[in-house]
């Protein structure tokens, strides 16, 4: 069996404005590239490093555990979604999941703070 269209190990993408490590990225209308992940949005991959605006770099894939960080408090346990800016936030009901529901938190965190997270596939 081809593992051809998987990958397992960092992403590459262009940036389409600088990015911050541990932030939530999304792809843009042009191919190859990625922006900061807006409120509820899709994620694709999390910033490793600080990336410059145009510059390529390296972002981690949405599987297993990835440290983001978080736009209010979180409690480990919590169930989180993507919130403004590429950060992460827990649910409305952090005991819920819902269609927006990106992972559960590993760790805690204050606002601003980083925090392990466990996607949900």
């Amino acid at each position: 069996m081809s593992n051809q269209g998987f990958n397992e190990g960092p992403l590459t993408y262009l940036a389409a404005a600088q990015i911050a490590a541990n932030l939530l990225v999304t792809l843009t209308a042009t191919a190859g590239s990625v922006g900061l992940c807006g409120a509820s949005g899709f994620p694709v991959g999390v910033s490793t490093d600080l990336i410059a605006n145009a510059a390529y770099g390296a972002f981690q894939p949405m599987k297993g555990r990835i440290l983001v960080t978080a736009s209010a408090s979180i409690t480990a346990g919590n169930f989180v979604k993507a919130a403004a800016n590429g950060q992460v936030a827990p649910e409305a009901s952090a005991a819920t999941r819902t269609a927006f529901t990106i992972g559960q938190a590993e760790t805690g965190a204050s606002q601003n703070g980083t925090f392990w997270m466990v996607c949900l596939g």
